[in-house]
């Protein structure tokens, strides 16, 4: 698999409009455009996934390590995510 990586900053502005009416919407310079080449059969980012769910994986052992370290039940913490998943989504919800 050949991967591409570009900034739109960086690009032509003929690059950049294809991209735009490709995507359907204007890109902005501090985005980056990713192209996967893939040969027919080929799975597509698969390692890139596992890098993420390992991270995701990792992140979730050490949340659990800090919420038995400051004593709080897994109820207790659940509620606080709760109320922060709505206080941060409130605003988006109107």
């Amino acid at each position: 698999m050949d991967t591409v990586i570009r900034y739109v900053r960086e690009m032509e502005s003929g690059q950049r409009l294809w991209l735009e009416s490709e995507i359907g919407h204007e890109l902005r310079d501090d985005q980056r455009i990713m192209i996967h080449v893939l040969a027919p059969g080929e799975a597509a980012i698969a390692e890139p996934r596992q890098l993420a769910f390992d991270q995701l994986r990792q992140l979730s052992q050490q949340g659990t390590r800090h919420r038995e370290a400051s004593g709080f039940s897994e109820e207790e913490a659940d509620a606080v995510l709760d109320e922060a998943m709505r206080h941060v989504r409130l605003p988006y919800t109107k």
